[in-house]
């Protein structure tokens, strides 16, 4: 019987650490910020992932991407999307007269949410086209370049989107920009703790 006990509690103890440490589920937290966090650690996988296929595409001197394409762009650019309104924009909604924001937490999410959105809305590039004055072919980093550009709303003027590109041009401009109102809003919040 005490050898059976010490199994069940070896299995629930790996159980435990794996909710904690891979799912990032902790115990007296809400369910919501369960979720989040749970999404993020996902979304930490894909940009992994996505940095590996970059990697290997570089190395080999491959011309694409092996996870080029508009079901994975689409998916992509949606994936991040939904991540900016999840775990980003929903925080600084939260009713509740007691709860306080997690600043350090919520900057690790704007971070996530910016690299996903990038990559997101590079995948989406590829696929819908970007023009250069000079360039007729593109790299696969000159739409990733295209995007960060585009995100920041730096706008140098060497790339443009194509004409079906644009609304999504103007929408990465637009998250962009919320982006900045939320690390503003994060830091400020982080100053004002001490």
């Amino acid at each position: 019987m005490t050898f059976l006990t010490k199994i069940l509690d070896q299995m629930r103890h790996g159980i435990d650490w794996f909710n904690r440490r891979i799912l990032g589920q902790h115990g007296g937290k809400s369910a919501g910020s369960n979720g989040r966090r749970l999404f993020s650690r996902i979304t930490i996988i894909f940009i992994a992932i996505f940095i590996c296929d970059a990697l290997w595409t570089w190395a080999t001197g491959a011309e694409a991407l092996l996870l080029a394409g508009a079901s994975t762009a689409i998916v992509a650019t949606a994936w991040a999307i939904l991540f900016f309104a999840i775990c980003v924009v929903s925080i600084p909604l939260m009713t509740d007269k007691d709860w306080q924001p997690n600043a350090p937490r919520l900057l690790t999410d704007i971070f996530i949410s910016t690299t996903v959105t990038i990559i997101g809305f590079g995948l989406l590039f590829a696929e819908l086209g970007i023009t250069h004055a000079t360039q007729s072919e593109h790299l696969i980093s000159d739409f990733f370049y295209f995007s960060a550009v585009t995100f920041s709303t730096l706008g140098y003027g060497d790339f443009a989107p194509a004409i079906g590109a644009r609304r999504y041009a103007a929408l990465l401009a637009l998250i962009g920009n919320l982006h900045l109102g939320m690390i503003v809003g994060a830091l400020y919040y982080k100053t004002q703790q001490r």
